[in-house]
């Protein structure tokens, strides 16, 4: 029997991919983060873009981790599955996505929002 050899997990396109994307969305929502803080700082109107980006790529970096982990990333020890709802908190509180979009179709691009009564 040939001696077991130890392969990067990474090694796969299918695997590569998603994260790849992951880090990508993660680095975009940090400068976006960065970019927030200094509006801020100079009182000027900031956070929607910041908060959506944010909390969809921490949802899409914590899923592409579980694909690549299978049933592994529910484990404890791993500590994937554990940051899953603290990234669909950020998603929902204090202002879900849905409403942040709402707020920038409304006001940014200065669209009428139609509300079924």
């Amino acid at each position: 029997m040939p001696p077991c050899r130890l392969v990067p997990i990474g090694i796969s396109q299918a695997l590569q991919h998603p994260l790849a994307e992951s880090k990508t969305d993660i680095e975009l929502a940090s400068s976006v983060t960065r970019n927030a803080a200094c509006l801020f700082d100079n009182q000027r109107a900031c956070g929607r873009e910041n908060k959506l980006g944010a909390s969809t790529a921490a949802v899409n970096a914590i899923g592409a981790s579980l694909q690549c982990f299978g049933g592994n990333g529910f484990i404890k020890v791993y500590g994937i599955f554990a940051l899953y709802p603290f990234a669909w908190l950020f998603k929902t509180a204090l202002i879900n996505n849905e409403m942040v979009l709402n707020f920038i179709v409304k006001k940014v691009w200065a669209c009428r929002v139609f509300i079924n009564s």
